[in-house]
């Protein structure tokens, strides 16, 4: 008597839950998009701009690192690349020296100058020209150096990856963050949510891509879209995997919450709703 209740207990255990003739297999709603945010800076935290639990747009900043050295180099390039006098003077010289050249040649075609006289101030005209070039040149590379620093100064400041709700926020003002421990937050988006579930395979032929499902969610029914149906079956369980994913815009539902997936080849039990909640 007793093997044939323990028989009928596995038994039990091994079959979903059936409420009014309803299927129901567990899974739970998760963030489609996380992100350990990270740094390739390494430095003290100087300021931190937000909070766990706070709502943060795509590129809003969440904690800056101390950018003294980096601002006081920025200034140095930018003024080293706002002169350009050595430029002038050698273009006066490229002029001076073109003028002096023509001279030279209507005196040489006169018979007025020697050709000596021509040749060594066309020599001149051609290094002052050459240097000019490097001079530009050198202009050029400043403004790469300083395009450069302003990019390393950019990157003092660690921004939102895309749009989501700060879910963990380790840093605190004057801790040092190195390039062994860069993570500086966790961002989750909860406009879209997905919940995986492990489905018999007989009851997996039921199901198949953009097709609208019915989900239990919080002791309310919401509708989901299949995302995928699993290629492989479990050996051990004989179940195939189903994603769903949810659309979470009102933020309603937060990541983690159990929930039922309804079997579409069965009547849904509707149960009474509740209002919406804030993550």
């Amino acid at each position: 008597m007793k093997a044939t209740a323990l028989l009928i207990f596995l038994i039990i255990g091994t079959v979903p839950q059936v409420f009014g003739q309803t299927e129901q297999y567990p899974g739970y709603a998760d963030s489609v998009r996380r992100a350990e945010v990270a740094t390739t800076e390494s430095g003290t935290v100087a300021e931190v701009l937000v909070q766990e639990g706070d709502f943060v747009e795509q590129g809003q900043p969440l904690l800056r690192l101390d950018d003294a050295v980096h601002l006081a180099q920025l200034a140095i390039a930018q003024h080293e690349a706002q002169n350009t006098s050595e430029i002038r003077v050698q273009e006066a010289r490229v002029r001076l020296l073109g003028f002096a050249v023509g001279k030279l040649q209507e005196l040489v075609a006169s018979g007025s100058a020697r050709p000596l006289e021509l040749e060594r101030e066309e020599a001149e005209l051609a290094m002052a020209k050459a240097t000019l070039e490097h001079k530009r040149h050198e202009y050029q590379t400043k403004q790469l150096h300083l395009e450069r620093l302003r990019i390393e100064v950019e990157k003092r400041t660690i921004r939102a990856p895309f749009a989501g709700y700060v879910a963990k926020l380790p840093r605190q003002v004057g801790e040092y963050i190195s390039m062994n421990s860069s993570d500086v937050a966790t961002l989750i988006d909860t406009t879209t949510l997905q919940a995986d579930f492990a489905v018999p395979f007989s009851v997996s032929k039921s199901f198949h891509a953009l097709q609208s499902i019915e989900l239990q969610v919080d002791g309310r029914m919401i509708q989901g879209q299949v995302s995928l149906v699993g290629l492989v079956v479990d050996r051990s369980s004989q179940t195939v995997n189903v994603r769903v994913q949810i659309d979470n815009t009102q933020h309603a539902i937060k990541p983690g919450t159990d929930c039922l997936l309804i079997a579409p080849h069965r009547s849904p039990l509707f149960l009474p709703t509740s209002g919406p909640t804030q993550p």
